[in-house]
């Protein structure tokens, strides 16, 4: 449209002068249409800035998420290390290693549920939410507990349901070494709510999608949470954070929303923190300017 007036005043009849209002016309059009693409140019490079800071910020936030995490996970290593070391449990006294456990578990009872001892074949040797004399059984995890003694690191078992309560939950391993070889494994119950208090405490815009998952592709914890809970994550997710440690990148959610999405990986357990933003909210400076200079 713009060309086809600039078209009809630049080409009057021939012999006819301009008149001061045909004049006028070019001129507001000369003067104006530089200053437009100047501005339409100068938003686009707005936009382009602010989506890259939010890309930066998501970056850096998936990262602060995770960097929390193993914050809480490495202060619950430290105590059952310590606690391995107790002089009673050294001595195999489970009955005096069952009041050091009682201690430890006090102070520890706003995330630690429970804490059992198992020996290397992951059969239970003490579970402070039995009695002393019960008859214990083996780990229904047992695979985490062998791999704590196989590898003589921490191990975290995967998130689940608890067996007594309905809180989800997941194990901490922890071997005892003596002589360079695993006497025992220790392994506290941690609630799962303290993984989601670290993510309730931080500043997130309420259009952002928070996930943490567990290394077997379980959801430990989601924010907003679904009206549905499910246990395992969706195939856009699983497929991104499986072949990456840490990333940026365009995806789907499981109703198919297209969403970008930064990850980042820990180097305890392997879990995957994500931060998800709808492309909408992303692009929505973009599609307005699109809209203006259509």
């Amino acid at each position: 449209m713009l060309e086809m007036n600039l078209h009809e005043i630049s080409a009057p009849e021939q012999g006819q002068p301009l008149n001061i209002r045909t004049h006028l016309r070019m001129l507001i059009l000369v003067t104006l249409l530089p200053a437009g693409l100047f501005g339409t140019t100068s938003a686009f490079h707005a936009a382009a800035k602010e989506r890259e800071v939010m890309e930066t910020g998501m970056r850096e936030l998936a990262t602060a998420l995770m960097n929390a995490i193993e914050t809480e996970i490495q202060d619950s290593i430290d105590s059952l290390e310590m606690l391995g070391r107790s002089a009673a449990l050294a001595n195999d006294d489970l009955k005096a290693f069952r009041t050091d456990t009682g201690r430890a578990l006090a102070v520890r009872n706003e995330t630690w549920i429970n804490v059992l001892l198992y020996d290397t074949t992951a059969q239970q040797k003490m579970n402070m939410m039995q009695p002393a004399q019960a008859e214990l059984r083996r780990s229904r995890d047992s695979q985490s507990v062998i791999e704590a003694a196989l590898r003589q690191r921490p191990v975290l078992g995967h998130i689940r349901n608890s067996f007594v309560s309905d809180r989800r939950v997941f194990s901490l391993r922890v071997p005892v070494v003596r002589a360079g070889k695993t006497a025992y494994v220790l392994s506290a119950v941690i609630d799962a709510d303290a993984i989601a208090r670290i993510i309730d405490q931080q500043p997130i815009p309420d259009s952002w999608l928070v996930t943490v998952i567990d290394q077997y592709d379980r959801y430990v914890v989601r924010r907003p949470s679904p009206e549905k809970e499910t246990s395992f994550v969706d195939n856009s997710l699983m497929n991104v954070v499986s072949s990456t440690s840490h990333g940026w990148e365009k995806g789907r959610l499981a109703d198919g929303t297209p969403i970008y999405r930064a990850h980042q990986r820990s180097s305890i357990g392997d879990w995957v923190a994500s931060v998800a933003v709808p492309q909408h909210v992303l692009n929505h400076n973009l599609y307005g300017l699109w809209v203006l200079s259509a």
